[in-house]
C-alpha cells in the first residue's frame, strides 16, 4: 500500500531546513538506544529533531499495521462505527491517522501521549484533519480513563512496560471501550507471546476475540516453534530511504502480531491464513482454523476455490 500523500508531504515540508545527514543519524542513534533500553524509562525521544527523524522512518511501516488490522476489524464486526476514538500511547498519531482513513465519520479522538516531542508532531499532523481532536500528556497510568470511546487504540506500546503492568494495563483498556479494541504489537515471538498474554486478559473479561483468531481457545502455535504474525507491505518515499540508509528496496514489510477485541458480535471466519501462501499448480496454505487446529491444506488446479484462493494473501480470511 502507498503511505497517504498528505502526510508524506506534511513530513518532507517539516524535514525542509534539516540536513537529511543530520535527521539519519538520528535515526541510527535512536535505534541504536532503543535497543540498548531495559524498559520504557530508559527509551525516551529527547529532541523534535528526533522525534521527526522517527516519523519519517517509522511511520510509514507503522501506519501500514495499523491500516491492515483495521481492514481485518471491519471484515469481522460489521457494525463497527466509531464516532469517538481514544489512542494511547499515540506517538506522533500514526494509529489515529490510520483510523481516519478507514472511518470518516469519527467525531471526536483523544490522544494520549506522554512524551512532548511526540505530542507536538502529532498535533502539527492531526491539524488538516476534520476531527475535533484533544492532545494529553500522561503515561498509561495516569491517563483519565474513566469516559469510554467507542475505538481504543493501543499500538506498540505495552511492548514497553514491565510485564507485571500488562494485566492492569489491559483492564483498562477495555473498561474504556465501547465497540473494539485494537491492539498491535512488533512481529516478533515476544511480540506475538505478549499478544497471547493480553488475549488472554482480554478473554477472562468476556470480550469476544474478533481478529484475528477463528475461536476463543488455546493458540495452536504457542505448542510449536511458530509465532502468530502478520506482514504489510508499504512503498517508500525517497525521504524514507534517505533517513534510513539501509533502505536500498522501494517497498518495506512490516511484520507484526495483532489482537481485536470486541463488544459488538463478531463475525469470524472458518480460518485465516497464517502465511503467505506459495506454490502455482499445488497451492499450500497454513492457516489456523475454528476447531483451534494450525494446518497446512493444499489446493490444485482442479478444485473448485483455487481461482479464490490465489487471490489470497497472508492474513486473509477463509
Amino acid at each position: 500500500m502507498t503511505f497517504p500523500v498528505d502526510i508524506r508531504i506534511a513530513l518532507e515540508r517539516m524535514a525542509e531546513g534539516h540536513s537529511l545527514k543530520s535527521l539519519g543519524t538520528q535515526y541510527r542513534t535512536l535505534s541504536d538506544r532503543y535497543r540498548r533500553r531495559k524498559n520504557a524509562e530508559d527509551f525516551q525521544i529527547l529532541s523534535a529533531e528526533e522525534a521527526l527523524a522517527y516519523a519519517i522512518a517509522r511511520m510509514p511501516a507503522t501506519y501500514g499495521a495499523v491500516h491492515d488490522v483495521l481492514s481485518r476489524a471491519l471484515e469481522t464486526i460489521p457494525a463497527l462505527a466509531p464516532a469517538t476514538l481514544l489512542d494511547l500511547g499515540a506517538g506522533p498519531a500514526t494509529a489515529t491517522l490510520a483510523a481516519l482513513d478507514h472511518f470518516p465519520d469519527l467525531v471526536r479522538a483523544r490522544l494520549i501521549e506522554p512524551n512532548i516531542h511526540l505530542a507536538g508532531l502529532a498535533k502539527h499532523l492531526m491539524r488538516s484533519r476534520p476531527c475535533e481532536t484533544t492532545h494529553e500528556r500522561a503515561t498509561l497510568a495516569l491517563a483519565d480513563l474513566e469516559k469510554q470511546a467507542d475505538l481504543v487504540l493501543l499500538s506498540y506500546v505495552l511492548n514497553e512496560l514491565p510485564e507485571e503492568q500488562i494485566e492492569r494495563k489491559v483492564r483498562r483498556a477495555w473498561g474504556a471501550t465501547a465497540q473494539a479494541l485494537v491492539v498491535i504489537e512488533p512481529g516478533t515471538p515476544a511480540g506475538a507471546a505478549l499478544i497471547l498474554t493480553i488475549r488472554d486478559h482480554l478473554l477472562r473479561l468476556g470480550a469476544r476475540i474478533a481478529a484475528p483468531c477463528p475461536h476463543d481457545l488455546d493458540c495452536p502455535l504457542a505448542k510449536t516453534d511458530g509465532w502468530c504474525h502478520m506482514s504489510a507491505r508499504i512503498e517508500r518515499s525517497s525521504l524514507h530511504r534517505r533517513i534510513k540508509t539501509d533502505a536500498a528496496l522501494g517497498y518495506e514489510d512490516e511484520k507484526f502480531s495483532y489482537l481485536v477485541a470486541s463488544r459488538l458480535p463478531a463475525a469470524r471466519p472458518a480460518a485465516r491464513l497464517i502465511g503467505q501462501p506459495h506454490g502455482q499448480k499445488l497451492v499450500s496454505l497454513e492457516v489456523c482454523e475454528q476447531s483451534g487446529n494450525a494446518v497446512t491444506r493444499t489446493l490444485s488446479r482442479r478444485d473448485e476455490d483455487y481461482k479464490t484462493v490465489k487471490k489470497l494473501g497472508w492474513g486473509d480470511a477463509l
